[in-house]
């Protein structure tokens, strides 16, 4: 048969697919916990240039980004809040450094309280597990989104409350940012029993982040939902012509700081963040 002698080979010899196992990913959070770092090499290693500049370029973003929402001010001179997912969609759909890549709602839900359930929350936020015992940044990051929902619902406007998490992934040596932008929806969550049964509690998220973790439990399953949006951050210097700052410039910086408040000038009433 020759050259064709594989056609007749029996079935059992011909390979089986390829099987992929998952790669262990290591992690680490920032102070504020709205830039995660994630790697698949362990512990010390030399990084890339490539890496150094790509998650260089986002810090810069980031901080530029913080400034020109924490200065910018409404037509009635009240500051923006870094907690406005508004303020924060506004710069990245402008922004020619991010790519809209993913929208979702997801419905985060708990039976604990204080540290465990901010924990807890903020894994179905993300879409993972994290080896701690608690996130020390996630309580205070979900009780001041719940306080600035409460605080608008009394003031009786539209409020919107939010949070963006960076996420820097290191590949096998392949540099990867992506900003994930979450919105609460209500700070008022559906409560359930175990068995399923519907619970009418005057409870809202901030109050039962203070509840003390050594109270008994009631056996009470809480649900949130929160609008989630992931982008793609594309490297400005992938983009010809794109004026970007380096580390120390800091005359490009403030033109980044000045066309990024330029997002946020379409009027909207938004209340000013009291927690």
């Amino acid at each position: 048969m020759g050259m064709l002698s594989w056609l007749f080979r029996p079935k059992h010899s011909e390979s089986k697919s390829s099987h992929y196992a998952p790669l262990s990913k290591y992690y680490a959070f920032n102070e504020t916990g709205n830039v995660m770092v994630c790697t698949t090499n362990e512990g010390a290693e030399v990084v890339s240039d490539a890496l150094k500049h790509m998650f260089s370029d986002m810090s810069i973003f980031f901080a530029a980004m913080t400034k020109a929402i924490a200065t910018h001010k409404d037509a009635q001179g009240k500051a923006n809040s870094i907690y406005s997912s508004d303020a924060i969609l506004k710069i990245l759909d402008k922004s020619e450094f991010f790519v809209e890549a993913k929208r979702e709602s997801i419905k985060a839900s708990s039976s604990a309280v204080g540290d465990t359930m901010s924990k807890e929350l903020t894994e179905s936020i993300l879409g993972r597990e994290f080896g701690e015992s608690r996130l020390h940044f996630s309580r205070g990051l979900f009780r001041t989104m719940s306080c600035r929902l409460e605080d608008a619902k009394k003031a009786e406007l539209d409020g919107d409350a939010g949070s963006i998490f960076f996420v820097c992934e290191n590949i096998l040596g392949l540099p990867m940012v992506s900003a994930v932008v979450v919105t609460l929806k209500s700070p008022n969550g559906k409560g359930r029993t175990t068995n399923g049964n519907p619970v009418d509690e005057d409870k809202g998220m901030a109050e039962i982040l203070d509840t003390a973790e050594d109270e008994p439990a009631k056996g009470i399953i809480r649900e949130w939902e929160f609008d989630k949006r992931t982008y793609i951050f594309i490297s400005p210097r992938s983009i010809s012509g794109a004026n970007f700052p380096e580390p120390g410039d800091d005359v490009e910086y403030e033109t980044l700081v000045a066309s990024l408040k330029e997002h946020l000038m379409l009027k909207t009433d938004k209340l000013e963040n009291n927690c």
